[in-house]
């Protein structure tokens, strides 16, 4: 209901929503878009004949998309849903802008905010290097604290990490050109290599 009533889904148009049936690319592209500030009406997601090509447009161009090799009408694999829910956390958020004519309110246009992860959960990216490996398995990093986080033998490696370069999350702070200024918390369990 709760997601009904803000947008993020609308069933088939005739008011069913079949929640024992899987949940396909193109459906899981729409909420998550929606999620992030979209209006579904004013971007052609519903009640247009392009409703697909549009959500799948916006999903492209929000980063919604990456790492994902299936078709809109595939059906989502629980690890194609993951995948797709951690690439939304960090595509930007966005606000529509209105205007009116004779009374009917449009959208003019979206103003990119914060990624969904940081607004909602003040989730950064770290991007640090394995300098090497603990007695106890744990990385040790180039940088081995960040704010008042230690993050040094918190972390497992593997010997083929050390000298690579890594990404980590953080519960943090931002400035206005996007470095990390504070952070309070270690989200990851595990480093991921960076792309």
């Amino acid at each position: 209901k709760y997601c009904y009533s803000n947008g993020i889904i609308t069933g088939d148009g005739q008011g069913h929503f079949f929640p024992t049936q899987g949940v396909t690319v193109v459906q899981a592209a729409k909420m998550l878009l929606v999620a992030l500030g979209y209006e579904a009406e004013d971007r052609g997601y519903q009640n247009n004949s392009s409703w697909s090509v549009n959500i799948m447009k916006d999903a492209q161009t929000a980063g919604l998309m990456t790492n994902i090799n299936a078709k809109a009408t595939d059906t989502l694999t629980r690890d194609g849903a993951a995948q797709m829910i951690f690439n939304a956390l960090f595509a930007n958020t966005v606000t529509p802008k209105y205007a009116y004519d004779m009374g009917v309110q449009y959208v003019t246009e979206y103003t990119k905010g914060a990624t969904l992860g940081y607004q909602s959960y003040g989730l950064v990216k770290k991007t640090t290097m394995v300098t090497g490996i603990d007695a106890n398995g744990n990385a040790t990093l180039s940088d081995s604290s960040v704010g008042s986080v230690t993050v040094t033998g918190k972390l497992p490696a593997t010997a083929d990490m050390v000298g690579s370069t890594v990404n980590l999350y953080l519960k943090g702070t931002l400035d206005s050109t996007g470095n990390i200024t504070a952070a309070s918390k270690l989200y990851s369990s595990a480093l991921v290599t960076a792309n």
